[in-house]
């Protein structure tokens, strides 16, 4: 999993705990984190439900959440990240995993919609279309 970093060498697929006003700790943040000069950086991707999810703690100190279960993308990286350490050559290969992963969970998110639907619950429809729309990207999104 590799992507060129600005010293000339790549960066590559992590998970970083993200520490916000020394209080908030976000764990399972996706990056592409640069050995050789230290850099990292957010996968675009996410970058918008991050900060909402900052929004969100704001007010609660001394919180510690996990990213990948507020973000449906974050959790499927996560997932297919831990289960299989690909190596640097095998990028497209960790993507045709994860976009497939990602089409499994929204066919079962759907599931679980039309449940809901049925059920006129629309708080729970309302949080599983934000669930959905997680999933939604492609995979020159990541980089």
């Amino acid at each position: 999993m590799d992507t060129p970093c600005n010293c000339g060498q790549h960066k590559s697929l992590g998970f970083r705990t993200v520490i916000h006003g020394k209080t908030t700790k976000i764990k399972r943040v996706p990056v592409w984190e640069c050995e050789q000069c230290g850099l990292y950086e957010l996968f675009p991707c996410i970058k918008q439900d991050l900060r909402e999810l900052l929004v969100q703690l704001k007010d609660e100190g001394g919180v510690c959440v996990s990213f990948s279960e507020y973000n449906e993308l974050a959790d499927v990286m996560y997932e297919v990240y831990k289960e299989t350490r690909f190596k640097e050559s095998e990028a497209d290969v960790y993507l045709m995993e994860v976009e497939a992963r990602c089409k499994e969970r929204i066919n079962l998110l759907l599931d679980v919609y039309g449940y809901a639907k049925q059920n006129e619950d629309h708080k729970w429809m309302k949080q599983l279309m934000t669930r959905l729309s997680q999933l939604t990207f492609t995979p020159a999104e990541t980089t």
